[in-house]
């Protein structure tokens, strides 16, 4: 069974351009940079959809429970930035 498929896609010449340099840097085909981002983009969909769907069950996740989880878990918690210094 074939677990890769050859695709067409057309991005911005820039993005394409940091994407060459990432895989020119690390020694692996453009194909593998663009794989890991599609992945990590799938994730955090996934991963959108779970906590709209916890929240829509059991209310908002608060910064004391993103901050309990990290504790308990040792995944790092960056609280947002907000204000006007904000990204």
């Amino acid at each position: 069974m074939q677990t890769t498929e050859r695709v067409t896609i057309t991005i911005p010449v820039e993005m394409k351009r940091d994407a060459q340099l990432i895989a020119d840097e690390r020694h692996i085909a453009l194909s593998a940079v663009v794989s890991e981002a599609l992945a990590s983009y799938l994730r955090t969909q996934a991963l959108q959809e779970w906590v709209a769907e916890y929240e829509a069950e059991f209310g908002v996740i608060t910064e004391e429970e993103l901050i309990e989880y990290s504790r308990k878990t040792g995944v790092p918690y960056s609280a947002p930035q907000r204000g006007a210094n904000a990204a």
